[in-house]
């Protein structure tokens, strides 16, 4: 059967996730620690891509919405983790040759802006790289400091609720 064995040799970036002509594939850890998955396809080339998909990128109301009951469930944000709070984001989209035997490693470099996210140490195949590079999502930056706000807002507003709640009934 074609296809492609892909070898990470450290893990994927924060909240990224593994997609192979569309569908989406999980990367299991073997014994040594190194991810690997053969993906099979029928067509000559398969499109990998490696990309953060996070809720900043929904729209506006959305993600509002989605915040907001998420907020409410831990507590009023005192239990809620923000995901991605500095945007970082990467964008990788190769174009693989597949063969019984292809095989590619990709090993992800350190995040710096508008550079390579991931470089490919070993290959037997050929390969056409669409894009490759990490980046900040302003709009996932802006509203996470939106949001950032909004928590220390409902923590302040509590703790009033609270101690007027509190001198009200001594």
């Amino acid at each position: 059967m074609k296809g492609v064995t892909i070898k990470l040799l450290n893990n994927l970036p924060y909240g990224s996730r593994l997609f192979v002509d569309g569908k989406e594939t999980r990367v299991k850890r073997n014994k040594r620690g190194v991810s690997e998955v053969f993906v099979g396809t029928e067509n000559d080339t398969a499109e990998i891509r490696i990309v953060n998909i996070f809720d900043g990128q929904l729209q506006f109301w959305k993600w509002f919405l989605i915040t907001f009951v998420c907020w409410i469930i831990s507590v009023f944000g005192l239990f809620d983790s923000v995901s991605n709070g500095k945007g970082r984001t990467v964008d990788l989209n190769l174009g693989v040759k597949t063969a019984e035997d292809a095989f590619l490693a990709l090993k992800f470099n350190a995040y710096r802006n508008d550079k390579p996210a991931a470089a490919i140490t070993e290959t037997n195949t050929e390969i056409n790289e669409v894009s490759n590079r990490y980046y900040t999502d302003k709009r996932a930056k802006k509203r996470n400091k939106f949001y950032k706000i909004w928590r220390i807002f409902s923590v302040v507003a509590a703790a009033i609720v609270l101690i007027v709640i509190i001198s009200a009934r001594s």
